[in-house]
């Protein structure tokens, strides 16, 4: 028994596919402001279609639009006592303005949500009672691959709600900010305690700065010839905020 054990594990590792990794060029680094030229702070929604406003009582966290019906976020930034109240917000650039509002009516957790700290395995779904109409701001993201990951040093964009934090400007509104891969030593000397194989460190500009968690980190923004769908390879941001 042990020994057929030990076969079907070793002939198991065959089929495990290997990471890859982007940029494929192992030299390739960027900086901020690459992407676009100057840096850019206020967000246009017609860039982040798939941003999504996630509201209960009088809070709110930013998800990603993944299915017409479907919104992923952070499970850390849910209130389950208060899920009777969810809605989410889409084709928004303010939290005060208006959009498509549909109620939650469910909530599925990562099984293994804090299973190896406390925001290991952060992430949720939020399954809408109704399907968004799509439209050129209300579009869904597309995933990255499972075995897909980034070099450090390179460039992602991350979007979210501003706050009381932030100067009075940019309170209540859609806001984007560059952020660069680090590697996880580098991450480790300040967050060690936070840190899983389940999330990711990047680092930003301390006055390009966000309010919430659960926004979309995105890279290669790529346009599909569909009607309703931008494809991006996005990545969700599994850190409960950017470290």
């Amino acid at each position: 028994m042990i020994v057929l054990l030990l076969t079907w594990l070793l002939n198991s590792l065959h089929h495990v596919a290997p990471y890859r990794y982007r940029p494929e060029n192992a030299l390739t680094r960027s900086f901020y402001g690459a992407n676009n030229g100057p840096i850019k702070y206020f967000a246009d929604i017609n860039e982040i279609p798939f941003h999504v406003l996630i509201v209960y009582s009088n809070l709110y966290c930013s998800g990603t639009l993944v299915r017409s019906k479907i919104v992923m976020t952070v499970a850390s930034c849910l209130n389950l006592d208060k899920f009777k109240k969810l809605v989410v917000k889409l084709g928004v650039e303010s939290i005060t303005g208006h959009g498509q509002v549909i109620p939650v009516i469910d909530i599925k957790i990562h099984e293994y949500y804090k299973y190896m700290g406390r925001i290991d395995n952060d992430i949720a779904l939020l399954m809408l009672q109704e399907h968004v109409f799509f439209s050129p701001i209300v579009k869904k993201a597309v995933l990255v691959e499972p075995e897909m990951v980034l070099r450090h040093g390179f460039i992602i964009e991350v979007s979210g709600w501003g706050s009381t934090n932030l100067p009075q400007t940019y309170v209540n509104q859609l806001l984007l900010t560059e952020m660069v891969i680090i590697e996880k030593q580098e991450c480790a000397q300040y967050y060690k305690h936070l840190l899983t194989p389940s999330n990711f460190c990047a680092k930003y500009p301390p006055e390009r700065r966000l309010s919430d968690n659960g926004g979309p980190a995105v890279y290669d923004k790529q346009m599909d010839n569909t009607e309703h769908e931008e494809v991006f390879r996005k990545i969700l941001r599994t850190d409960g905020g950017s470290l």
